[in-house]
């Protein structure tokens, strides 16, 4: 349920050099999506939160070393009760 709000979420990236680049960030975006894509109806998106799922659990099982949240600027707060913040892996870039 819930009216959706697609977002759009672009970050910058910093890998480790030892890794498969492109499938990392094919991990992340997935990471990102799939925690945008669980906020409930009303819920805000917070930097925290997706600089969290980016980051994963850690450099050694994921390969990212620095995560940066260039947009959205700031949290996004649903505008209405009903409204849900989603994006995808279209949505999902980097800079």
């Amino acid at each position: 349920g819930g009216e959706p709000l697609l977002v759009p979420v672009t970050l910058l990236v910093t890998f480790q050099a030892n890794v498969d680049t492109e499938a990392r960030w094919v991990e992340l975006q997935n990471r990102v999506v799939s925690h945008v894509n669980t906020l409930k109806p009303g819920e805000t998106l917070t930097l925290n939160g997706v600089h969290a799922a980016a980051r994963g659990l850690s450099v050694e099982s994921t390969g990212v070393v620095d995560v940066s949240i260039l947009s959205p600027a700031g949290n996004l707060e649903p505008t209405f009760a009903y409204q849900v913040i989603r994006t995808n892996a279209g949505l999902v870039t980097r800079n």
